[in-house]
């Protein structure tokens, strides 16, 4: 079963994730499709560390601890994500 990525988008029509890829260094970039050419193949049998569920924010992760404020923004987009799918 194949199955496209869906990126979040903000009402104004932005889509952070997909500029955030794009201005990834050559060798990020190729990580990154690997991953997501695993997650089209074997859809959600694909598990961390690979991927997270659901793309929503994009951030490059400097400690082993996320911060609370990078989490308190992909609630919010996932919150308003959902509520304008309903």
């Amino acid at each position: 079963m194949d199955w496209t990525i869906e990126y979040y988008q903000t009402a104004d029509g932005k889509c952070p994730v997909r500029e955030f890829i794009d201005l990834l260094s050559a060798e990020s970039k190729a990580k990154y499709v690997f991953i997501a050419d695993l997650l089209g193949e074997y859809c959600s049998r694909v598990k961390e560390p690979y991927v997270k569920p659901i793309l929503l924010h994009r951030f490059t992760k400097k400690t082993e601890k996320t911060p609370s404020r990078e989490i308190a923004i992909a609630e919010r987009r996932m919150e308003e994500y959902l509520s304008r799918k309903r």
